[in-house]
Parts: C-alpha cells; structure tokens; sequence
C-alpha cells in the first residue's frame, strides 16, 4: 500500500482544476550522481560545500517540478532557476511551487490563465516545541494542529512572495483548519486532510482576500497547499 501515492491524490483531488502535482519519496531513496546529471544549466547554483542533503534536496526538488511542467505540457529545457529571495523561477505562463523535507519532496504548478500562484510545504510529522509554537502561531491564535499552521504559514510565504516581493511574517496570517475523514473516500487508513481558512493581519492586496488552501496528513507527512485562483 502506498500511502504517499494516497496523500498525493487527496491534495491533488482539492486542490483547483487543471494543476498537476507530484510527490516523491526522499531520504529513504539512495542518492546518485545520475540524478545530479540530470540538473540543467540554471539550476547548477549550490556551493561546492553544500552538504549532501542540500544537494539532494534542491536536485529532487527541481527533477519533481520538471515532471510536473511535462504534466502541463511545458518545459524549462534551461532549468528553473532561483530568484534572488530563493524562489522557483518558472517558466513564463507557469506559476507554482517546491518543498521538500527528508520523508518526500514535492512540486505543484499550473497556468497562470487559471491560477494567479500556488503554495505548497511539505513537513515531516512531529511534535513542535513549545518555543518554536509560540514563535510561530500568535497570541490569539487557537492552538488547533501547530505542525499544520505553520506549514500553511510557509505555504502561504510560498504563494505571497512572488506576487508581492515583501517579506510576510508569521504573526501577519492566522490559520483555521477544517477535518474531513479522507479514509471514508477509498484513502490509506490514517490520511486525513481538510480547508485551510487564512486570515491576514496587515494591509494586504484585494485579490489575497481570496486565498484557498487544503491541508492531508499521512505516510509520515503533513503538506499543505494554497492558492489564489485569477479574478
């Protein structure tokens, strides 16, 4: 049973139509150099004294969003390369995003004709200290699955930033999350997912008032999604 295959097909099933998404197992996955050969130009950027892991990270990270441009129907024969704050740099008419962690790495991207952007982060499941919640969910905000609040919180820094070019703090979004038993739907017993309802704290722009997201949990993971669909 492959649990990841299932929580990939219940983000994808929420998730607006005509995006394509892709999640790939990571760590547990041997490294090679023939992944690393398959990298293009752009995308060489990583120091000489990168530590493995970052190595492999960023190359499974770029090799998931190009599966998921050929899923489009587009590609990025140079690579997609890095914007100064560290953002995926897409080809022109694509929007999208990439996270990784050591359980899975994962790419979600879609035609800016449908999608004005799109968030994703990807987590491995564990409990947050205390220290690291409080800096993370404000004063006000119900403490109702820390982990997903803050992966929507990196979710939604993912889908701002590249449409604002501002910083956007943890205290500036607060995050509700529904529940739905994804089990009942024909999912791997133990996924399970719901909305994400955002709410901003400082001055934002009209269309982010729009902003829609869905959260699953399961095969050791916890991924969300945001996006803002176009007027």
């Amino acid at each position: 049973m492959n649990v990841l295959a299932d929580v990939q097909e219940a983000l994808t099933t929420h998730l607006p139509a005509g995006s394509q998404l892709v999640i790939r197992p990571n760590a547990e996955l041997p490294f090679s150099d023939a992944e690393l050969r398959q990298l293009r130009s752009a995308e060489f950027t990583l120091s000489d004294r990168a530590v493995t892991a970052r190595v492999r990270d960023f190359t499974r990270g770029r090799l998931t969003a190009h599966e998921v441009l050929q899923r489009l129907g587009e590609s990025a024969p140079d690579g997609i390369a890095a914007s100064p704050s560290g953002a995926p740099l897409w080809p022109r008419g694509v929007v999208g995003s990439i996270s990784h962690c050591d359980k899975a790495v994962a790419a979600v991207a879609a035609h800016d004709e449908q999608l004005q952007g799109l968030g994703i982060d990807v987590e491995v499941e564990q409990t947050l200290e205390l220290g690291i919640i409080d800096s993370v969910l404000r004063a006000d905000e119900a403490r109702l699955d820390p982990l997903v609040q803050f992966s929507a919180k990196e979710s939604m820094y993912k889908l701002w930033e590249p449409i604002v070019g501002q910083w956007l703090d943890f205290d500036e979004v607060s995050v509700q999350l529904g529940k739905k038993p994804l089990t009942r739907w024909g999912f791997s017993r133990g996924v399970t997912g719901g909305p994400l309802a955002l709410a901003f704290h400082r001055e934002v722009p009209e269309c982010f008032r729009g902003v829609l997201g869905f959260w699953v949990r399961g095969a050791g993971v916890v991924i969300t999604a945001v996006w803002l669909e176009q007027a």
